[in-house]
């Protein structure tokens, strides 16, 4: 049993069993709690950097069978709190959960849960995880309404959702990982209405020199409409020991309601130096507005559902998949020219429901084309598709469309055969997929390139 876990029970049990031993709700002064989130590492600075605390909070306070560590206050706190920066009343509580050890003189964990605690002990503790809940509301709390959009502009209709989210009192709920075996470390945030809906999830991690982060924008009805990726690196600046420079790249994505991505805008920024204001080279770089892929992006809902419902247990997996997956979102993809293309049977067309898995809408496509093998059936077979977005195009008419490098591979006499395809997607309406064959590649790709398709 975890120390947290066993001092919990103690306190519990000492509570059935014997009256005034354990007090919940001991008083707690702001200056005591601001001092715990400076030593609580990354959950003490989410804290810090979000929420302004009210001037008294609540605690577990021990009983006098804990000896010299009678009437010391432990976790949970909760303490009303506003976000960081607004004026008015504390309308949130924020509920901090604690990891406690209890020391003797020595500085050894105390046996017996640290009953009759001998003096000179003390009791060591750091936030584990936080959540913000509306103060005083419970369960019966009426859900935020939905944002009201006009529907005409699809852009305009995720900014005004993203305001009205983050205005939102909002319950929030952290968890902390790390990866065994690996240097690396993160986060997963999620805030839920009223209603226990998902608004909002940040999901960040970070190694020795690298770090990745996705901010997703729910509507009611639990459907990603705005995601912020970004992927930060740094290194030490030859020469100056206590220097790095940083570079960062983000994408800000639109989403419709249909799941149509219908705006891209990409910022780059560097910074160097000991001491860095990022958000002073954020604001000042420039957004660059990509060309949005028009059809119905897997891998963004895929993205922001698998986030919604991530469990504790499954972050260590997601954080290897996303790791790849959020790289080549944000890395520059490889210019294509359509020159290096040849038209094979002209263009053939067909559409798809837009529930159909993209992966396999496209293999079927290929097999229906008998430009690859069917799946197993082959001798060289077990084709499977890669896929990713790698450049828009504009067709002869002028009209732009989502361009997709398509990698068919297999294993034939153990050498890995691929054959890559250019294949265009775009909305059809009435919830379909309209996909277009292209051509078969003529000339070979650098290897980069190769790396940057793969899904």
């Amino acid at each position: 049993m975890s120390v947290r876990k066993t001092i919990i029970t103690s306190v519990a049990c000492l509570c059935v069993g014997f009256s005034g031993v354990a007090e919940a709700g001991g008083s707690v002064p702001k200056e005591e709690l601001l001092a715990l989130l400076n030593v609580s590492g990354a959950s003490g600075n989410q804290v810090l950097s979000s929420f302004e605390l009210g001037p008294a909070g609540a605690g577990t306070r021990l009983g006098r069978q804990f000896g010299a560590l009678s009437a010391y206050r432990i976790g949970p706190y909760t303490v009303p709190v506003r976000v960081k920066g607004s004026q008015g009343d504390f309308t949130m509580e924020l509920v901090l959960e604690t990891d406690v050890q209890m020391l003797g003189p020595d500085g050894k964990l105390l046996p017996d849960d640290g009953l009759n605690a001998p003096e000179g002990s003390r009791i060591s503790e750091k936030v584990t995880s936080w959540k913000v809940q509306p103060l005083n509301t419970g369960d019966e709390a009426e859900a935020p309404q939905p944002p009201v959009t006009g529907g005409g502009d699809a852009v305009q209709d995720v900014k005004d959702l993203y305001t009205e989210v983050m205005e939102m009192q909002l319950k929030i709920e952290n968890i902390e990982f790390e990866l065994r075996g690996e240097p690396v470390s993160g986060s997963l945030t999620r805030w839920r209405d009223a209603a226990n809906h998902v608004r909002r999830v940040k999901f960040s991690y970070g190694g020795e020199h690298s770090g990745l982060s996705h901010d997703v924008i729910y509507d009611s009805k639990g459907r990603p409409r705005f995601i912020l990726s970004s992927l930060g690196t740094w290194n030490f600046v030859p020469g100056k020991p206590n220097a790095t420079e940083d570079k960062v790249r983000e994408r800000r994505f639109y989403i419709d309601e249909a799941g149509l991505v219908v705006q891209v805008l990409e910022k780059y920024y560097e910074v160097s130096g000991e001491e860095k204001d990022f958000k002073k080279a954020a604001d000042g770089a420039k957004n660059i507005e990509l060309k949005p892929a028009s059809y119905a992006s897997r891998k963004f809902v895929v993205l922001g559902r698998a986030l919604r419902d991530a469990k504790r247990s499954d972050l260590e997996k997601m954080t290897f998949e996303l790791s790849d997956a959020s790289r080549r979102l944000l890395e520059p993809a490889p210019p294509l020219d359509e020159k290096e293309w040849l038209e094979v049977r002209g263009t053939f067309e067909r559409q798809f429901p837009l529930t159909d898995k993209l992966d396999t809408v496209i293999t079927n496509y290929l097999v229906d084309l008998k430009l690859v093998a069917p799946p197993n059936q082959a001798q060289e077979g077990n084709y499977t598709v890669n896929y990713d977005i790698i450049q828009m195009i504009t067709d002869e008419a002028g009209k732009e469309q989502a361009a997709i490098a398509v990698t068919a591979s297999g294993l034939a006499d153990d050498a890995i055969q691929a054959e890559r395809f250019l294949v265009k997607l775009e909305g059809a309406g009435n919830g379909r997929m309209k996909v277009k064959f292209i051509g078969k590649q003529v000339k070979n790709w650098p290897e980069r390139g190769v790396q940057g398709w793969r899904k």
